[in-house]
């Protein structure tokens, strides 16, 4: 529900959401056929609107480490990641208020 108010604030004269993002209702369609074919731009954001199945992506339920009161039906947390590939995998990070990437950091340093 927060895509059209996004692509609302970007929306000016002369430009349209579809100059900014593509927005696929079916997610069968995201294929490389229609990436190479031009059906699809690879240069743009791609929006898949339906479920996440519908590309092949399933969501893993919570760990038993997670707390009872965050348990929800398919709530991953950076916890859960880090628990399954591993707490040293590096993460791009960005001070976003000089638009500069911070370096060093890892999953574990975002779970701490």
């Amino acid at each position: 529900h927060h895509v059209p108010k996004l692509l609302h604030c970007w929306h000016d004269s002369s430009s349209s959401s579809n100059d900014l993002v593509q927005i696929l209702t079916d997610g069968t369609k995201l294929t490389a056929k229609n990436l190479v074919n031009g059906k699809l731009n690879p240069s743009l954001p791609i929006l898949v609107s339906d479920s996440p199945t519908s590309i092949g992506m399933t969501l893993p339920t919570t760990t038993t480490t997670t707390t009872t009161a965050r348990r929800k039906k398919n709530r991953v947390t950076i916890r859960d990641v880090a628990n399954v590939i591993g707490h040293a995998h590096p993460v791009s990070v960005i001070d976003v208020k000089h638009q500069e990437e911070l370096e060093g950091w890892t999953l574990g340093d975002l779970v701490d």
